[in-house]
This record gives structure tokens, C-alpha cells and sequence, in this order.
């Protein structure tokens, strides 16, 4: 089950899976820019496991809607740093 504070989240736009590669390899998109947005705005947003719920939600949805059946799946990763350093990630 997705809390109300997941699914504001989710629907940030920080996450999204943006469908297949060339390999059709299901890739999922990490945007740092509003993560760190949305940290800035409320730093109590991203505490706890919030972080693990969205990422367990995101790999069922996956498994159950991307993956072929029979076959091992790789699926990618893909961090958009959008123009920000390291350091002003969040940390927690």
C-alpha cells in the first residue's frame, strides 16, 4: 500500500520508469533535481523508508507489467543529477 506521502512523491515526477532501451531492458529514472527540490521544501519528506516503499512499488510494478515471463530481466538505473553536485543531494 502507497501513503499519501509516497504517492506525492511518485507523482513529482522525481521517479518514473521511462519504458524499455534498445536491449528492452525496463530502465527506471532518478530525477536528483526534484528530489532535491522536494527535500529543500520539506526536509522530513524523504525520512524513514519512504525511500524503500517507492522502490519496492516500482520493482512489483516492473516485475508484474515489464518483465517476459521464462527470462532473467536486467533492468537499468539511470540517475539525473540535473546540473546539481553531489553534495547537494540529500543524504538521508
Amino acid at each position: 500500500m502507497l501513503t499519501p506521502q509516497t504517492l506525492r512523491i511518485l507523482n513529482s515526477g522525481c521517479f518514473y520508469i521511462a519504458g524499455r532501451d534498445k536491449f528492452f531492458r525496463p530502465t527506471v529514472v532518478i530525477d536528483g533535481g526534484i528530489l532535491a527540490k522536494i527535500n529543500k521544501d520539506d526536509p522530513t519528506a524523504l525520512e524513514g523508508d519512504l525511500f524503500k516503499e517507492i522502490w519496492f512499488f516500482l520493482y512489483s510494478y516492473m516485475r508484474n507489467v515489464m518483465f517476459i515471463p521464462g527470462q532473467v530481466d536486467t533492468w537499468l538505473l539511470i540517475v539525473d543529477l540535473n546540473n546539481l553536485s553531489l553534495g547537494k543531494l540529500p543524504r538521508k
